[in-house]
């Protein structure tokens, strides 16, 4: 072996060695700084929902949350998606119609008034989400709940 390809050798696995060990230590800040950035997000996600719990009812929109804590809405979309397992409007609709819920369970308004308290805009609108969720219309979940079969009928679609 000549002395300078037996240097060129120990020279390239002195550079292979480096390179690895330089690797592993960006891999080791890019996991610290990925749990710390998952915890950075964990603040503006929870003033978020408590923000979308307290306003429902209200016209809200994804872009109002966002701007609300400061976040750009395409990156607060999919954090809160990452956060939550659904999406925004998902979230708010099961929110909304649990309120139209308990609404129907115990008072007389009709639907439309329902839907409108509940953050509803449109009362055609309500009773598609509405009947996605629950699968069934506002007026059957009403009657159900008022026969006292709701538990009965709740078993039969599952």
């Amino acid at each position: 072996i000549k002395p300078r390809d037996l240097k060129a050798v120990l020279e390239r696995m002195a550079e292979l060695v480096a390179s690895e060990t330089q690797l592993e230590k960006d891999t080791g800040l890019t996991a610290a700084a990925a749990q710390k950035s998952k915890d950075d997000q964990v603040p503006f996600i929870e003033e978020s929902l408590r923000y979308i719990h307290t306003h429902f009812e209200e016209k809200l929109n994804l872009e109002d949350v966002a701007k609300r804590v400061y976040i750009n809405t395409q990156y607060f979309s999919r954090v809160f998606k990452r956060a939550t397992g659904v999406t925004f409007t998902e979230y708010l609709n099961s929110l909304r119609v649990q309120a139209a819920c308990n609404l129907l369970a115990t008072t007389n308004y009709p639907a439309y008034r329902i839907a409108n308290e509940c953050g509803f805009s449109d009362p055609s609108y309500f009773s598609r989400v509405f009947l996605r969720y629950t699968e069934m219309t506002p007026q059957k979940y009403r009657r159900l709940h008022r026969d006292g079969t709701e538990t009965e009928a709740l078993e039969e679609n599952q």
